[in-house]
């Protein structure tokens, strides 16, 4: 009888451990599989497959022609900038390897402001086609075949436009409602597809 009962024991022994061994490769087959999806939502790691974003800024408020025919920033201007920059930089891990501007100069004064919270590696530069009424195209181009992540100040209906072109593919839908200062991240999927993943603006932050 005790006999028996230690073959039974030691039977329930060796199920519970083959229950363990079977539950354990799970686990790191699990843990492992885990680690390749947290591999391929890093936005940083230029690589087949992963997530590229671009972040959209309309410029902040500009002067009264009247007052400066260039329409520079004005202070309230410079202000939602910042305080768009300062939320978006303490909130998430953003990395951006330049940030372009049209040449006006109120797209060029909200890229510098920009410049200070985010520093891209590549600094800031003036491009072309992004000018208020520029083709959407170009840039959709650009950043379908970019790998980087790309930090854009322009203006509308550019901005608009280009958002609307990138995730319809219809540049006349009106797909965010862009804000003096705001900034919206879209995202580039591992399909090339795009989605907005989120917008700030200046008058929702304190």
């Amino acid at each position: 009888m005790q006999f028996a009962r230690t073959r039974v024991l030691r039977d329930l022994a060796l199920v519970y451990r083959d229950h363990l061994y079977a539950w354990e490769r799970k686990l790191e087959d699990e843990g492992k599989r885990f680690c390749r999806r947290k591999a391929l939502k890093q936005p940083h790691e230029y690589q087949e497959g992963t997530i590229m974003k671009a972040y959209l800024v309309q410029h902040g408020e500009p002067l009264p022609k009247e007052m400066d025919p260039d329409r520079p920033l004005s202070e309230k201007g410079k202000s939602d900038v910042r305080k768009t920059a300062s939320f978006v930089s303490a909130s998430n891990d953003i990395s951006v390897g330049a940030i372009y501007h049209s040449t006006k100069t109120r797209a060029k004064e909200t890229a510098e402001i920009l410049d200070g919270y985010f520093e891209p590696p590549k600094g800031t530069a003036a491009v072309d086609n992004l000018d208020p009424l520029a083709n959407p195209a170009i840039w959709a181009d650009r950043l379908n075949s970019s790998a980087e992540n790309i930090m854009l100040a322009g203006h509308l209906p550019h901005l608009s436009r280009l958002t609307s072109l990138l995730v319809t593919g219809n540049e006349e839908l009106t797909t965010v409602s862009f804000q003096m200062g705001g900034m919206v991240c879209l995202e580039k999927s591992e399909d090339g597809s795009w989605a907005v993943a989120w917008m700030v603006i200046p008058q929702l932050l304190v």
